[in-house]
């Protein structure tokens, strides 16, 4: 029940996998999920506290695995009979079998005991719990419902893997809104009746939307001085040089709001390096670095040189818990559309987790875009300017 990595390949092992269903199984058969449809989840976090339904109870043992020493299944089915059995050993096993007054006694306590047992735990259940998920909790199990939802009846394809591939396509193709609805309607109609595939642009972006990709613009100096957000969000034009924001609207023009000369976009961070503990695929290798130290003289990862133990050595407190994220940042320009005859630049800033195994983190789903700086200058030395929102 506690062998649950698999030590060569990563990932889990397809024994945890059938543990866990066969817990999930004997637990669904207790009175107490049957009468009230959960139970406490004795995951790793949980620890027996929270009161869940057996599905999201399977998904945290997946990802966090078993509490440590959890032999006794407490409060799933298996308790109540050890405890009544002991006690019933205690009270009554010494008498023997010649008192009938003695054993009356026992039965009566016996059925006392299962009151007040009860009573504790419906007083446990109203105090503690349920516990409702957090909204991003609730906003990622939804969104992992909608992976595993199909099309239809018998089809491969998911809800969301197919919103976000007809989403790349309206990218990539430059498609109108109104166009992606038509294709849409198409495909539906062909498609089985009852199939789940979005209807228009606004249903297929909602839905990806609780990946929380969104990208956020931020209006930047036209000179790379500084960037208009937080208190500097109201400005019109640069506190150094005070160059404007917007460009200057024509006579006759009927544009209410001002066009930013320069404009930045940033892909929030956080969220993607929580996704990291949250994946089995890739939660187990986070502790890599600290498990996989080496003195030999030949460097295979960052954590075996001298800057990441030096690093170590004056932020102590930070090097303690080896579940912090180490990040690398990387940027360079390059132009998009060179064909045309004014070519434009820009400069992707690219953050990489250290905590990952070598063979991992250079890879493409390890390697997060987190700022496009736009050109057509390199911002040089005003870099750290367009890295703010990383703070």
């Amino acid at each position: 029940m506690y062998d649950r990595l698999n030590p060569t390949r990563g990932g889990i092992k397809p024994e945890f996998y059938d543990k866990v269903d066969e817990f999930i199984e004997t637990t669904s058969k207790s009175d107490v999920v049957k009468s009230e449809g959960k139970c406490r989840c004795p995951c790793v976090k949980c620890r027996c506290t929270n009161y869940k339904e057996l599905n999201i109870i399977k998904m945290h043992l997946w990802e966090k695995r078993f509490m440590p020493n959890y032999w006794i299944w407490i409060e799933h089915g298996e308790i109540d009979d050890i405890g009544i059995n002991q006690m019933r050993f205690n009270n009554c096993g010494e008498g023997g079998s010649g008192s009938g007054a003695k054993m009356e006694e026992c039965d009566m306590y016996d059925i006392s005991w299962e009151d007040n047992s009860r009573r504790y735990h419906e007083m446990v259940f109203d105090s503690a719990g349920p516990e409702d998920p957090h909204i991003e909790a609730k906003n990622f199990f939804d969104l992992l419902e909608a992976d595993q939802k199909p099309l239809w009846e018998g089809c491969v394809h998911s809800q969301l893997s197919i919103a976000v591939r007809m989403l790349c396509i309206k990218a990539e193709k430059n498609q109108s809104q109104e166009l992606f609805k038509q294709w849409a309607t198409l495909i539906k109609k062909t498609a089985p009746e009852g199939s789940a595939i979005s209807r228009d642009y606004y249903e297929a972006k909602k839905l990806v939307q609780k990946l929380r990709l969104k990208a956020i613009k931020i209006d930047c100096c036209s000179n790379n001085c500084m960037l208009y957000r937080k208190d500097d969000a109201a400005l019109t034009s640069c506190k150094f040089c005070e160059a404007p924001i917007f460009k200057p609207i024509s006579n006759g023009s009927c544009k209410s709001k001002g066009v930013p000369i320069k404009r930045m976009h940033y892909l929030s961070l956080i969220p993607r390096l929580r996704r990291l503990y949250a994946s089995m695929s890739s939660a187990p290798h986070m502790t890599w670095h600290i498990k996989n130290q080496r003195d030999d003289v030949v460097m295979t990862h960052s954590s075996h040189g001298e800057a990441w133990k030096s690093f170590d050595r004056i932020h102590s407190d930070f090097a303690l818990e080896p579940r912090n994220i180490r990040l690398g940042l990387c940027s360079d320009g390059f132009i998009p559309n060179i064909q045309f005859s004014k070519p434009y630049s820009c400069w992707p800033v690219i953050v990489i987790s250290y905590n990952l195994p070598p063979e991992m983190y250079m890879k493409d789903p390890y390697l997060f875009l987190t700022c496009l700086i736009p050109g057509s200058n390199n911002p040089k030395a005003n870099i750290d300017v367009f890295l703010g929102p990383l703070d």
